[in-house]
Order: structure tokens, then C-alpha cells, then sequence
């Protein structure tokens, strides 16, 4: 069963502030309202945030297709993105993308960066094609075949940052597979001890590991 942001918050502070300004134990229903003797309540949830877009990005690039798609439990979330220059820029959290659409519906295919060199010919107005890079998609005809602008569709599996009231509520459950919960604490405590995101990156990929 899926733990909840209140309980994961909670389990974060007892590794890293586990007492209030006012030397209190904190409990799970003061947990996201009062401040940490260490850090605010904000700044403790911004390092489970962090640790949560470090581990899409890794599971994005070391997992195989189905753990992809396992790790945020199927979540499909749909968005409108935005190309500039032909460049669309994944979202915080991104892990696998479904399908990317104009607005007319026609699909825009998604090739691997390595097959820029056989694909690129077939790019056309009616058969648009975009590279997947690690942070990016981009076309290599920039915006001939996909016109700059903020109305396409993009499906993607990930999960999107929390705020305070999904912890306070006490009901919002963590969006990752419950599989992932020890490590997206463990990562938030490399944030917590002020760790550079390199070296929270190495230990992402470590505990993650790779798979199909």
C-alpha cells in the first residue's frame, strides 16, 4: 500500500529535523505545519520534490520500458506543451512519454537520438519527427515542421511535485510505486545533508540500478 506525503514528510523529519523551533517531537498531524529547529516546513518538502525528480530522471534513462511505466503506477498525465525553435522541454518528473500531438491530433513520432542520422530524411509536414535527449525533444529541421507554439498534447507517465497541503491533508498518497518509497527518502536526505545534485545523482543511479 502506498504510503502518503504525510507520512514520507514525517519519516524525512525524524532522519533530519526531528524537533520544532519550539523543541517539540513532531507528530504527523504537525508535520508541513510548523517549522523544523533545522528547516522550514517548505524547504524539508522541497527536498523530497528534489529526491522524487532526481529519481524519474534516472528511472527515465536506466529502466526498461514496463519499469517505466510501472514506477508511477500507469499515471498518465496530460499536458500542453510548448515547442520553441523545435524544441519541446520534458517536464519536471517526466519518466516516459505516451504520445506527443499538434493540435489537430496528428502525431508527432519520437526516435531515439541515435537514429538521427537514417530518420532525419523522413521528417515532413506530415510526418513530423522529434529526437528524445535526455531533457529535451527536438526536431533537427527546428520549427519548418513543428510552428512554434503552447497547444500540443503531451502523454507522458510521471509524477509532479507536491505542496504543503498534500501533506497537511494527510490523504494525497506518494505517485511512485511503492517500491520507490526508501529511495526517495534516501535521496532526500542526501538533499537534507547538502549533498550537490551530482553526487545525489550517483546515488540515485546506484540504488535504482538498471533492468528492463
Amino acid at each position: 500500500m502506498a504510503s502518503t506525503v504525510q507520512q514520507q514528510l514525517f519519516s524525512l523529519a525524524s532522519s533530519v529535523d526531528p524537533r520544532t523551533k519550539a523543541d517539540a517531537s513532531f507528530t504527523l498531524a504537525t508535520i508541513g505545519t510548523i517549522d523544523g529547529d533545522k528547516f522550514p516546513a517548505q524547504t524539508l518538502l522541497d527536498f523530497y520534490n528534489s529526491a522524487r525528480a532526481v529519481a524519474a530522471y534516472v528511472i527515465s534513462y536506466k529502466k526498461g520500458l514496463r519499469e517505466r511505466q510501472e514506477a508511477a503506477n500507469n499515471t498518465i498525465r496530460n499536458t500542453t506543451a510548448t515547442f520553441t525553435a523545435g524544441v519541446l522541454t520534458k517536464p519536471t518528473g517526466h519518466i516516459y512519454t505516451k504520445s506527443l500531438l499538434d493540435a489537430t491530433g496528428k502525431v508527432i513520432s519520437i526516435l531515439p537520438v541515435d537514429q538521427i542520422p537514417y530518420a532525419t530524411r523522413l521528417d515532413s509536414l506530415v510526418n513530423p519527427i522529434v529526437f528524445e535527449e535526455q531533457l529535451v525533444f527536438r526536431s533537427e529541421h527546428g520549427n519548418t515542421y513543428i510552428p512554434d507554439g503552447n497547444t500540443y498534447i503531451h502523454r507522458y507517465i510521471g509524477v509532479v511535485p507536491f505542496v504543503l497541503t498534500d501533506v497537511t491533508g494527510g490523504i494525497t498518497t506518494e505517485t511512485f510505486s511503492s517500491f520507490y518509497e526508501p529511495i526517495l527518502l534516501q535521496l532526500a536526505v542526501a538533499f537534507a545533508q547538502m549533498q550537490g545534485q551530482v553526487q545525489v545523482m550517483a546515488l540515485a543511479e546506484q540504488l535504482i540500478g538498471g533492468g528492463q
